[in-house]
């Protein structure tokens, strides 16, 4: 689906329409980003500045046709931007900073949900704060105040008083990072620490659905890490422990229907994953490929109970997907490769 001519193509990130976008590097310092709507050709997208490349920081395409991306700004730098799918020969949409209290310089993209709404941060002299940007626009909301280092990393399609409720983390007075939900109101954003667990230092926020439910990580002692699910911004934690054996996990995403998807090392130290339904209380381990031992989560599907993986042995890549009625499946090389990675479903 990418571009022809010389190079390595990867696709990165893909929409409900079939959108595919990816990068080309055809040399070490000259990596191209494009967009291939099916079953047109595909189509390098413009930079911010002629003769420059933007790079795959972030890049991703909602349903909505935004295309998000990350490109070298006019001030130096790099700076979000947005194209549109439907218009791909189009010059980028700056994706503004915000210009109070102080004039921003310039921002940087970090999650987008699938109404093509983005979050991120806006960059200035004094700091940076979280912002986000509506569906095709460049103009900046504030999604903090202050310049707190607030980092989004996921938002709901939801929307509380006409904004969506953004997953966040946000610096301690140490600077250890912790999770909150950011939701919207008659007076702009508020934030909500989410709670910690019994016996943990602190969480951080992977994301938010749209029943606004979160799911992180959250640290206990000893280097002892645990996926970890909210019913609400407020709500007593649940932590994933249903595997035997097994001390530390870390929550990977979850999706519309209150499932997290778990990344782990088993008992022999092999990458692993799970699928953990908190309301019910039950883990269903993904498996690996037959010969293969390990599992390295990409992408889930929102909607349904569906993921996407790769698992690695001798040098190779091989690309499955899982569900709870069909178990894992491989997904075959491409013509006579000898290797596949999957990056989004």
């Amino acid at each position: 689906v990418g571009p022809t001519g010389p190079g390595q193509t990867e696709a990165l990130s893909v929409n409900f329409n079939g959108d595919i976008v990816g990068s080309q590097l055809s040399t070490a310092a000259n990596s191209q980003v494009w967009v291939a709507t099916l079953p047109n050709p595909a189509v390098f997208l413009k930079p911010l500045i002629a003769n420059t490349q933007c790079d795959t920081t972030f890049l991703r395409v909602a349903n909505n046709r935004t295309i998000v991306g990350v490109c070298p700004g006019l001030l130096g730098g790099k700076q979000g931007v947005i194209w549109n799918a439907s218009n791909p020969a189009a010059n980028p949409t700056r994706l503004m900073p915000l210009l109070l209290p102080e004039v921003g310089l310039r921002s940087n993209p970090t999650a987008i949900n699938r109404n093509g709404e983005v979050a991120g941060v806006s960059i200035g002299a004094l700091g940076t704060k979280a912002a986000g940007w509506p569906a095709g626009s460049g103009t900046a909301f504030a999604i903090s105040n202050i310049f707190d280092g607030c980092m989004p990393v996921d938002l709901s399609e939801v929307y509380s008083s006409g904004k969506p409720v953004v997953a966040l983390n946000c610096p301690n007075a140490s600077g250890a990072m912790r999770g909150h939900a950011a939701v919207n109101g008659a007076g702009g954003y508020t934030h909500t620490l989410l709670p910690v667990p019994a016996g943990a230092s602190r969480c951080v926020a992977v994301g938010v659905n749209n029943n606004f439910q979160y799911t992180g990580t959250c640290y206990f002692p000893g280097n002892v890490t645990k996926a970890t699910f909210w019913n609400n911004a407020t709500a007593t934690p649940s932590t994933f422990a249903l595997v035997p054996g097994v001390t530390s996990t870390t929550a990977f995403a979850l999706n519309e229907t209150a499932k997290v998807y778990v990344s782990y090392q088993d008992t022999s130290g092999n990458p692993a994953a799970a699928y953990w339904d908190p309301v019910g209380s039950f883990v269903t381990v993904i498996p690996p490929p037959p010969t293969y031992n390990n599992v390295y989560l990409a992408d889930i599907a929102q909607d349904t109970i569906k993921v996407a993986f790769n698992s690695y042995a001798a040098g190779f890549y091989r690309c499955a997907i899982w569900s709870p009625s069909a178990g894992t499946q491989i997904i075959d090389n491409l013509l006579a490769g000898n290797a596949c990675r999957l990056y989004a479903m």
